[in-house]
């Protein structure tokens, strides 16, 4: 059996062995306590992959968990959702494009205070 192929992305770990993939993420103190733990900003690509649906456009208000796109990779689809609640500022990719690790996809920038 080959060695596994890992990735650390921000706090999650990423292990590619035997045609699948599995994630580790901490849980974080603020997700024990119940507060929100989702913080705005970049969504990047967990892997190389291909973009197959953009669900949002620029200027898009958008809530906490709220899918964003499907990429796939490895024969596997991947819905990538949004960290928190903010507005769409920047699409890096289109429909059918080919994205590496770690690229960003989507900035969601947080909503300002009223």
């Amino acid at each position: 059996m080959k060695a596994p192929i890992t990735e650390k992305i921000g706090n999650v770990l990423w292990v590619h062995l035997g045609g699948r993939t599995f994630t580790y993420e901490p849980e974080l103190r603020e997700r024990r306590g119940g507060k929100k733990a989702g913080v705005a900003g970049d969504v990047t690509a967990p892997m190389p992959g291909k973009i197959n649906k953009v669900s949002v456009a620029v200027g898009d208000q958008v809530k906490a968990g709220q899918l964003l796109l499907v990429m796939e990779a490895m024969k596997m689809e991947y819905t990538l959702k949004s960290p928190a609640d903010g507005k769409i500022t920047a699409i890096g990719f289109k429909t059918g494009d080919q994205v590496v690790l770690g690229a960003v996809l989507v900035h969601v920038a947080p909503n300002e205070a009223k």
